[in-house]
């Protein structure tokens, strides 16, 4: 071993590591795309889940405004109107996203 052996900062010691070196030499270019591809995926994750939690803090907040007015009768809600409506829109995008 080059160095001091209980130096962290000595060269390291090259022997027995020529099969190591040269597989590392060899994956190089998949490595660094596996670790680009990885950093973005979780970027990605991220990104999502903030985005995910914000829409369900609005939606929620703007259900709990609607219901509040309606019980303060300021509006009437036809909540079956809104249900059908609904499932007709969550229907649509389901349908046009199996059909790719």
């Amino acid at each position: 071993m080059s160095g001091n052996p209980n130096d962290p900062y000595a060269p390291p010691d090259d022997s027995g590591d020529e099969g190591f070196n040269a597989l590392l030499t060899q994956y190089k270019p998949l490595l660094q795309k596996l670790s680009i591809s990885s950093f973005m995926g979780y970027c990605s994750a991220i990104s999502f889940k903030r985005v995910g939690k914000s829409l369900a803090v609005v939606i929620g907040l703007g259900f709990v405004v609607i219901q509040g007015l309606a019980h303060h009768g300021f509006v009437e809600v036809d909540w079956k109107k809104v249900q059908k409506s609904a499932t007709d829109v969550i229907d649509t995008v389901s349908i046009s996203y199996h059909m790719r």
